[in-house]
């Protein structure tokens, strides 16, 4: 089986909140190949948290900021990893379209020197995106809450269709 975002070959430790979602978690990594849980936090971030241990956070932008750095030109790039079919239906303004399952292979077409927002369908995928942003050392990530469907809802300047 090929390695998706993260090595089959790479220990895995799951942040759970309770022992009870070990099993199926468990479960779920096996089914998709990732075979070497080595264990889990007990109580989940709340105990790392609580036991003073440092750890990296993305930070979240909410679709009224959102359009507010794109009516003001800001400087950001507004990173869109939804599938070819969903930009093309409707998208935002000079947003750089990467397919979220190719990111990893073509993180160095992003700029480094200004923020990042990733944005998707929903904001799950753009956290996933944020995620491997952090890990390829970009610093100033946002992670755009609720994404395209908050955009819809809050009247973000959406493109339709090719235009």
């Amino acid at each position: 089986m090929r390695d998706g975002f993260f090595p089959m070959k790479k220990d895995i430790l799951l942040v759970l909140q309770n022992a009870d979602e070990m099993e199926k978690a468990f479960s779920y990594l096996v089914r998709m190949g990732y075979d070497r849980i080595v264990g889990f936090l007990e109580e989940g971030l709340f105990a790392w948290e609580t036991s003073g241990r440092e750890y990296q956070t993305i930070l979240s932008l909410h679709a009224t900021e959102l359009t507010k750095k794109i009516n003001e030109n800001e400087v950001f790039t507004l990173l869109d990893v939804r599938k070819e079919s969903e930009v093309t239906q409707a998208r935002l303004p000079d947003s750089l379209h990467i397919y979220l399952g190719d990111l990893p292979k073509r993180i160095d077409e992003i700029p480094r020197e200004h923020p990042v927002v990733t944005f998707c369908g929903s904001g799950l995928r753009a956290v996933i995106a944020a995620t491997i942003l952090k890990q390829h050392g970009f610093e100033d990530v946002l992670n755009a809450l609720g994404s395209m469907a908050a955009c819809v809802a809050v009247g973000c300047p959406i493109i339709k269709g090719d235009a």
